[in-house]
């Protein structure tokens, strides 16, 4: 199929202004010349997508191509056939190429992932049960502004000659799931790709699996679409279940909220609704690979024409224009999503009201407050590192930036950050206490200790800040300190306080174990000295007990103390407590075998190492015991 020229006309109502290979046919750039069309409201240009029939097609068939589910297919204004060749004219294009994001942030989160793939096998699967199709490929998608999917070429088999099974639209998923995971690019021919494990160690066995099969050059053995559909939907379902354990497992920033600005008015036209952008792969062109590319960037640049700041690459919305009432209502959405537990929704439009108002300082903190949420700890680095190089004055952006780095492990980074924070603001306890947890994972604990000191100063009934100090004072060996630092976070938890407790216990059990270990200290000052001791042990792990019953962890601390303490018959209730609250943990295991033992139960014995070591088959010390219980009472 040959391409027009630039100038020249089709249908006498469009001028071309630029022609690009498209995965089929042809896309035209095109001017609209048609004076009755080009009024005031109508926007001038228009992209046409031309393809060469292999049939004719009558009225009747045109119509049904105009009239294509829009749900599924971007939308066209015109369908007509001219010197055998079949132009679609798509309505203004508002949103962007399912392409861009990946070009400027894959590898994507499992959560965009799951949520772009959802959409795409969604969409394929109502094609198959209308006799339709819809070509898996980047450079055909187009993410809307409300935030849908939408396929550019596509429509029904029976008039587009379209004869491919469904197992190739499998490989096409499988090579934009690899995409997307990865940035790289699986073997067109082959479908090869480097091990997937090497790129993603966070993705789950499941879903490769499903990879890799979608990949195999033997199409009998490619799953499903809707295999890949059930898996995103299952994991959507698991991420928004888990939500508010999520949020609390984010970065040290607290969850996003409703930060002192108001909605005044709902959002102009369709509320976004969830979606995050999507990927894109080298585009199949007759051109070589340079020229290619430099048509699809033009392609792009046509299509998006707001300029995207560089800082914040792959994190605005280049279809979303600016405007601060906009934002607002951007903003306002995003934490009524958040609060249905709609995590994916929450951070487009927390990307929208961002993009629509880069000058509002909060919108940079609640986008990262989210991607954090998601464990997108890549992303929302990238957002504050945008948001201090904008706002290089503001402590907390440097704060929030140094837990992202030290989520990444990028030990330098949250190094610096935490210290530009804190020289910015050196009143704020939460700045010192991340910088001690960043100075403890550089192995520097006596800094990190006194980080953690100013933190207790600034702030000193703060319980999670006397715990973890005391946890530090305890490593550096400033043993009676750990305890007075621990009794203080027990007493002033209002959460974790069993938690507390149990550590007081142990630092308690440290103690008694180093005095009943001194040589220098006679036994009459050790029963002195130890039983006290051990009165406020025991009181701590049982003020755990009594916080949560089902606590394994403090029984099996109790087995622990009291078998040292050779108290067995105590020490095996409390295991078997500990087992009966958890089978699958192998320390409890473990610990309640060495109490049978101790109390010559041969049988008990052989049977919870059994369990320990088949719960963890290389413990070299598990299997060594098991063996010892075998031959228990046996004559040399």
């Amino acid at each position: 199929m040959e391409f027009k020229q630039k100038g020249e006309s089709i249908r006498g109502k469009y001028q071309v202004l630029s022609a690009f290979p498209f995965v089929e046919g042809v896309l035209y750039f095109a001017a609209l010349t048609d004076p009755d069309q080009a009024d005031s409201s109508t926007p001038s240009t228009r992209f046409i997508h031309a393809l060469k029939l292999k049939k004719q097609m009558d009225e009747l068939d045109l119509k049904e191509l105009l009239n294509r589910n829009e749900d599924i297919f971007f939308p066209v204004e015109e369908v007509f056939v001219e010197e055998g060749i079949l132009y679609q004219v798509f309505e203004k294009m508002e949103g962007n190429l399912l392409g861009i994001y990946l070009l400027q942030s894959a590898p994507l989160s499992l959560v965009e992932t799951a949520d772009i793939l959802k959409k795409i096998t969604t969409h394929l699967m109502n094609c198959y049960d209308r006799g339709q199709f819809a070509l898996v490929d980047p450079q055909n998608i187009v993410i809307t502004k409300a935030g849908q999917i939408r396929f550019l070429y596509g429509g029904p088999k029976k008039l587009l000659s379209y004869e491919y099974p469904e197992a190739e639209d499998v490989k096409k998923v499988g090579s934009l799931l690899y995409t997307m995971l990865t940035k790289k690019h699986a073997d067109e021919q082959t479908g090869q790709i480097e091990p997937l494990r090497q790129e993603r160690q966070d993705v789950p066995l499941e879903l490769e699996g499903l990879l890799m099969r979608a990949l195999s050059p033997d199409p009998m053995k490619r799953p499903r679409t809707q295999d890949f559909w059930r898996w995103a939907l299952r994991y959507e379902e698991r991420e928004s279940a888990a939500l508010e354990e999520k949020a609390k497992s984010a970065p040290a920033i607290s969850p996003p909220a409703k930060e002192q600005v108001k909605a005044k008015k709902p959002l102009r036209g369709e509320q976004p609704s969830a979606s995050q952008s999507g990927s894109k792969r080298p585009v199949k062109l007759i051109l070589g690979t340079v020229a290619a590319l430099a048509l699809v960037v033009y392609l792009i640049s046509q299509l998006f024409s707001d300029s995207v700041d560089p800082a914040l690459a792959g994190i605005l919305d280049p279809s979303v224009e600016q405007d601060e009432e906009q934002a607002l209502q951007y903003f306002e959405a995003s934490n009524q999503a958040y609060e249905q537990k709609k995590l994916n929704e929450a951070v487009v439009l927390a990307r929208k009201a961002l993009s629509a108002n880069p000058e509002q300082p909060e919108y940079y903190l609640h986008l990262a407050n989210l991607f954090g949420a998601a464990r997108d700890y890549t992303n929302g680095k990238k957002t504050l590192e945008a948001a201090v190089n904008k706002f290089p004055q503001t402590a907390k952006f440097y704060d929030a930036l140094s837990i992202f780095a030290y989520y990444l492990k990028d030990y330098g980074t949250a190094k610096q950050a935490i210290e530009q924070a804190i020289q910015l603001d050196g009143k704020q306890a939460l700045y010192y206490y991340h910088q001690g947890k960043i100075l403890a994972a550089l192995k520097q604990n006596d800094k990190a200790m006194e980080s953690l000191r100013q933190a207790v100063k600034l702030e000193p009934d703060q319980a999670r800040f006397n715990h973890d100090f005391a946890l530090y004072l305890f490593r550096t060996g400033n043993l009676e300190e750990a305890i007075e630092a621990a009794k203080k976070a027990a007493d002033s938890a209002k959460e974790d306080q069993e938690v507390y407790y149990l550590d007081l216990a142990i630092l308690y059990f440290k103690k008694i174990e180093r005095i009943a270990n001194d040589p220098a200290i006679t036994p009459e000052q050790k029963s002195k000295t130890l039983d006290p001791l051990v009165k406020e042990e025991r009181l701590a792990i049982d003020k755990a007990l009594k916080i949560n019953s089902y606590y394994g962890k403090a029984y099996y601390c109790l087995s622990v103390i009291n078998y040292y303490g050779n108290r067995l018959i105590s020490a095996n209730v409390a295991a078997l407590k500990a087992v009966k609250i958890n089978p699958k943990n192998h320390f409890y295991q473990y610990q309640l075998g060495l109490t049978y033992m101790a109390l010559k139960k041969k049988e008990e014995a052989i049977q919870a190492f059994e369990q320990a070591v088949e719960l963890e088959p290389n413990n070299f010390r598990y299997k060594k015991a098991l063996a010892k219980a075998q031959v228990m009472g046996s004559k040399p």
